[in-house]
């Protein structure tokens, strides 16, 4: 190998290691989910599902939003939907929901869910999010284009 070469290799050395060493050292991440259409039972239903493995200690970032459809059978009247973000189960979770309720003349309403939680985790700790809703009033109910999004960050400002 020449001096030249040997230049060259030595000089590639930084870009070669630094790649492993930002990938050992991890500051953000994520994943996402995306749902056209599901419709809504009277119990809990999953629409979004994301499964995530923290690679360091720090903080999960959820993000939930979709356009939820509600019907009320062509009669005026309220029509309501519960929806939030659940870890690590499949029944909501009392603490981390909302109500939309609406009121519709026709019968149909339109309405945009959006919730946001976080959480922290521990190295290679395993935490799957999902997005959960139920109708409450409505005769009817769907989740639209709905996405969940979650970010993990090392370090809290």
């Amino acid at each position: 190998m020449n001096a030249i070469s040997k230049i060259r290799a030595t000089a590639m050395l930084p870009l070669v290691f630094g790649a492993a060493l930002a990938q050992a050292n991890p500051e953000v991440g994520g994943d996402y989910s995306f749902a056209s259409f599901k419709n809504l039972l009277d119990t809990d239903t999953v629409v979004n599902t994301v499964v995530v493995k923290c690679p360091a200690a720090g903080t999960l970032v959820a993000n939930a939003s979709a356009q939820i459809s509600m019907d009320s059978m062509f009669v005026p009247g309220e029509a309501e939907v519960i929806y939030g973000i659940t870890k690590n189960s499949t029944a909501t979770d009392i603490n981390q929901h909302h109500l939309l309720r609406q009121f519709t003349e026709s019968g149909t309403t339109f309405g945009t869910a959006s919730y946001q939680r976080t959480d922290t985790c521990v190295l290679n700790q395993t935490v799957t999010y999902r997005v959960i809703a139920h109708k409450v009033s409505a005769q009817s109910a769907s989740a639209q284009k709905s996405s969940l999004a979650v970010s993990f960050i090392r370090d809290r400002i």
